[in-house]
């Protein structure tokens, strides 16, 4: 026992104390423009309304039908809409 624990000190020596070929340098991130662009703030998530679940866990999974009506399913099984 005394051999392995000896061999798992000098393994962990080795991998913690050898060196690597690898040199670290600084890099300066660019700086930020702020929302603009791409990252404009929106609000086409405003008009959103919840799906009350109740006392229920879920949504399992959701299903947008052919009418565009979204319903979900809770792990009780029960389908919502």
């Amino acid at each position: 026992m005394k051999v392995f624990g000896g061999v798992v000190i000098l393994v962990l020596g080795y991998l913690l104390l050898w060196p690597v070929p690898i040199a670290p340098i600084s890099w300066q991130a660019p700086s930020s423009s702020g929302f603009s662009g791409e990252f404009i703030e929106n609000n086409r998530l405003a008009g959103l309304s919840f799906i009350e679940l109740g006392e229920d866990k879920g949504p399992e999974d959701f299903a947008i039908n052919a009418a565009g009506t979204i319903a979900t399913a809770t792990h009780s099984g029960a389908v919502l809409l």
